[in-house]
């Protein structure tokens, strides 16, 4: 079995929960936030940058007033587009506002196999099929066979059997060999470990300056060193996107909660821009990382990630969004709800990034299973975000005619042309009753889990070079005792 081509076509529709008038109101009460009240900064460096830059700077505090001139003069130099290579050439996904890309996993503690039994801890067996064990689970592989998932957040499982000391960089290592496609860090780094990143990741292009035309590695920032390592991707040209926490007590409706995200990515963006401008830089629409999970459950998800996408685009930032991870606990009528919905949100806004699919749970769970599930649900709305071309091709007058009333379109050269357009589910079963009760009446679960085993022992990952495995563990070991790395 070899992996297929990524489907990431072009979106037409543009949900918008927001109207014009609203979405400038909540910029303008940013932009007020900002400047009067300000933001928690936690970042030495990122004050260095903002002081410099005549923002007004409490070093004691950690917090910064940031005029509004300044934030968008920072927000006018980010780029509204930039690539997400893969390993391969062949994986390159461009995030351009035209398309939702699809990212697996996301940092889970826990990991079910194929078939949906007990959880336990993730190990780093996990991410890459071991050569003597062809048939165990394997989070990467998954990910880079299935055509619906661009890239990989990584790790989609935690490797717990690692020394904490050596985790994030191991799980890195593991995941740019695991999978051919792009790998997006979601792990907390601190500045050495970010820099050791940063040449991992040009060993895997090749070169410095490789790497910048074709990044083959992104951060998607949390914790208190996010700034620390978003400035350091950003002066190498690879994307981030971090949050500067805001002051005040989690916001008890959307509209606060708004303002409040709004503020903290505006915040980082305006860092990153000042110190690096014109870096790869991305809204980062994680509610999470700010302790709001149990406020935006349900709807309010939807809500919330529709309305991001429109201060995203005020911006000019892409959105990379987190609301795939349903609270379910196992796969099921829950996890299915929740996420079509999410994945509805994430498409027909649309997002540029949608992150998450695999997790139940919250996000403490990775199920092989449910990749392979939300895969499914994921190109079902993709589908219809792609809308109805109307154009001469589509409509057809000419073959319609050719046919003729009570005619075969079969074998017409139209029908060739566009059989691949249309949609066929893996998992979903069109059978009659009838039929499926012979069959033995299989479910959706059921069948992910044979697919899921299929990919396991029949697709291959093309492997790094031996120079670049060989470099790869020197970084890794070097930066796990204590040494700078060049």
């Amino acid at each position: 079995m070899t992996a297929r081509d990524t489907v990431a076509p072009p979106a037409r529709l543009r949900l918008r929960v927001l109207s014009a008038a609203d979405v400038d109101r909540l910029h303008a009460a940013t932009l007020d936030h900002l400047a009067q009240t300000g933001a928690l900064v936690e970042s030495a460096a990122a004050l260095d940058v903002l002081a410099h830059a005549g923002a007004g700077v409490d070093r004691t505090q950690r917090m910064a007033k940031l005029p509004a001139a300044l934030v968008e003069r920072a927000l006018a130099q980010a780029p509204r587009s930039f690539v997400l290579a893969g390993r391969r050439p062949e994986n390159d996904m461009a995030v351009d506002g035209r398309r939702c890309l699809l990212g697996a996993g996301g940092l889970a503690a826990n990991v079910l196999d194929e078939t949906g039994g007990d959880a336990r801890p993730g190990t780093a067996a996990d991410f890459a099929r071991p050569a003597t064990a062809a048939d165990l689970t394997v989070a990467c592989t998954v990910a880079d066979y299935l055509p619906e998932v661009a890239f990989v957040l990584a790790p989609p499982v935690r490797a717990l059997d690692v020394p904490d000391g050596a985790r994030t960089l191991r799980e890195l290592e593991l995941c740019l060999g695991a999978t051919g496609k792009h790998v997006q860090l979601g792990t907390p780094l601190s500045p050495a470990e970010a820099a050791a990143a940063v040449a991992m990741a040009t060993v895997v292009a090749g070169s410095a300056a490789e790497m910048r035309r074709r990044p083959p590695l992104s951060l998607r920032g949390m914790g208190p060193c996010a700034l620390d390592a978003a400035l350091v991707f950003a002066a190498h040209g690879l994307p981030s996107g971090a949050l500067a926490a805001t002051p005040g007590p989690a916001p008890e409706d959307l509209t606060a909660a708004l303002v409040h995200l709004n503020a903290a990515v505006l915040a980082a963006a305006t860092v990153v821009q000042l110190a690096h401008p014109g870096a790869p830089f991305f809204y980062a629409a994680q509610p999470e990382l700010l302790g709001w999970r149990a406020l935006l459950r349900g709807p309010a998800a939807s809500l919330f990630a529709l309305a991001c996408s429109q201060l995203a685009e005020r911006c000019g930032l892409p959105l990379s969004s987190s609301v795939m991870t349903t609270a379910a606990p196992q796969s099921g009528w829950q996890a299915s709800a929740e996420n079509a919905f999410a994945a509805s949100s994430g498409t027909w806004a649309p997002s540029d990034m949608l992150v998450g699919a695999g997790l139940l749970g919250g996000g403490a769970l990775y199920s092989h299973q449910q990749m392979v599930l939300d895969s499914e649900t994921f190109s079902w709305t993709a589908k219809i975000a792609q809308g109805i071309a109307v154009d001469d091709e589509t409509i057809a007058l000419e073959t319609i005619r050719e046919v003729g009333m009570g005619g075969n379109y079969l074998s017409a050269r139209h029908t060739r042309a566009h059989i691949k357009d249309v949609w066929r589910p893996r998992l979903l079963d069109r059978s009659p009753w009838d039929a499926w009760v012979r069959g033995g009446k299989p479910g959706a679960c059921q069948r992910a889990s044979e697919l899921t085993h299929e990919i396991l022992t029949t697709h291959q990952v093309p492997p790094l070079a031996p120079g670049q495995t060989a470099e790869l563990a020197r970084i890794v070991a070097e930066v796990g005792h204590g040494k700078e790395t060049t």
